[in-house]
């Protein structure tokens, strides 16, 4: 059965992201540079062994927080179908899909 994690934004083109957990690789703060730049306003779930990934954008210093809680809603429903990514005190603005 498909699992997949939701994550609120407030992105006009993507209110909500639904990612698949079965096909996360890793998630960080920062923008999934090398470098791992911008950790305080980005963080960054690589999918299908490094080849797409999706950014995610905000204007608070939140990104630590924000790998966290989606990684928490990666483990936190292992019987269940959705986990959503608890929003805590941080808002994406920003959501990019490569």
């Amino acid at each position: 059965m498909a699992r997949f994690i939701e994550i609120k934004t407030s992105d006009a083109v993507r209110p909500t992201v639904l990612v698949g957990s079965d096909q996360i690789l890793a998630v960080v703060a920062g923008d999934g540079t090398a470098n791992g730049a911008d950790p305080t306003t980005k963080a960054t779930i690589f999918q299908n062994g490094l080849t797409s990934h999706i950014v995610f954008t905000y204007a608070s210093a939140k990104g630590n927080d924000l790998a966290e809680a989606i990684q928490a809603a990666i483990t936190a429903n292992p019987g269940g179908v959705k986990s959503k990514v608890a929003a805590k005190d941080f808002a994406i603005s920003d959501v990019v899909i490569t």
